[in-house]
């Protein structure tokens, strides 16, 4: 906070032209000087040239060009940081937000696994068909490798996800606890480990089969194992969970997946789920979205809505 405000004294509070903040929260906020501009209700040229001017007040590049529009610098970022705050309190009394979820004609793009998909959608859409019937939703893939570009870029807006920071620190995000997933050993129903003891040896001989979405070769269960100095035999992995249930039912693999895959129709009956001899720690499905996100009243609806359907009491976490 010192750092910024002496930035701010640096170039001259009492001579500073304050239109340029605003233009730089509505930078920061869609990351692309094009769509700012049509936010703003002003140029593309006025926006560039208020962003010319304060890159010469900061004495910053202040935003670098991506291949998708801006990416804000680390001064800029910490700029932001102390004045969205003030920003946002000035602009809830001087434009209150009038979000009403019935006329609301908002898009929305959630990145998640097909697992967390069969989960989440068919109850979201139902409260969206009650109560916000305009909003439209976009879901894409979830690699978890690509989840921090594709916020800060504003590619999307939620990802729902265990999230593992397998590739690079993440973005400025906010992350909301919904649930936490139950593993078991998933298998058809007569497999040779259904008859007597499931023991550590006979667990680790049988064919596995994982899932893992960013494609590795080692999902996050055999680095597990791996810890404890033990192996198993992994023959094959595949980056769809609802894939899984149609190969565990008609071979002889198993799986150490959630437990919910093998509860939907039509594999509830072909399949049987053991307790896992040696279980891996907790994860937990969270509910992720980058700070800037924190203006726009349809957004925070939507996602307290989230919130609401799936998630556990808890506090709201920050990824720095």
């Amino acid at each position: 906070m010192i750092r910024v405000i002496s930035d701010i004294n640096v170039m001259n509070y009492r001579r500073m032209d304050l239109n340029l903040l605003k233009v730089f929260d509505v930078l920061m906020s869609e990351g692309n000087v094009t769509r700012a501009a049509a936010k703003l209700n002003i140029t593309q040229p006025a926006v560039s040239n208020a962003l010319s001017r304060l890159r010469d007040a900061l004495e910053d590049p202040v935003f670098e060009k991506t291949s998708s529009g801006i990416r804000p610098t680390p001064k800029a970022l910490e700029l932001w940081e102390s004045l969205r705050g003030p920003l946002n309190a000035i602009r809830s009394v001087l434009e209150p937000p009038g979000f009403e979820p019935l006329d609301s004609v908002a898009t929305f793009t959630l990145m998640c696994s097909d697992y967390v998909a069969d989960k989440v959608l068919p109850v979201l859409l139902r409260l969206l068909e009650q109560q916000a019937p305009g909003i439209t939703l976009n879901c894409m893939p979830n690699t978890i490798v690509n989840l921090p570009p594709a916020l800060e870029r504003g590619e999307i807006d939620f990802a729902i996800s265990v999230y593992v920071d397998e590739s690079q620190k993440p973005t400025p995000l906010e992350t909301r606890v919904l649930w936490t997933v139950e593993y078991g050993c998933l298998m058809r129903r007569g497999h040779p480990l259904t008859q007597g003891t499931m023991t550590l040896e006979r667990f680790l001989g049988a064919a596995h089969l994982d899932v893992s979405l960013a494609g590795k070769t080692q999902p996050s269960y055999d680095d597990f194992l791996s810890t404890q100095g033990l192996a198993r035999n992994l023959k094959l992995s595949i980056n769809h969970y609802l894939l899984a249930p149609r190969i565990l039912s008609t071979t002889d693999f198993i799986g150490v997946l959630p437990v919910d895959i093998a509860q939907g129709v039509p594999y509830h009956d072909a399949l049987c789920v053991l307790p896992v001899p040696l279980p891996a720690p907790q994860r937990q499905v969270k509910l992720l979205w980058h700070k800037r996100s924190a203006q726009d009243p349809a957004h925070h609806w939507l996602k307290q809505k989230i919130i609401e359907l799936f998630g556990v009491s808890g506090t709201t976490c920050e990824m720095e």
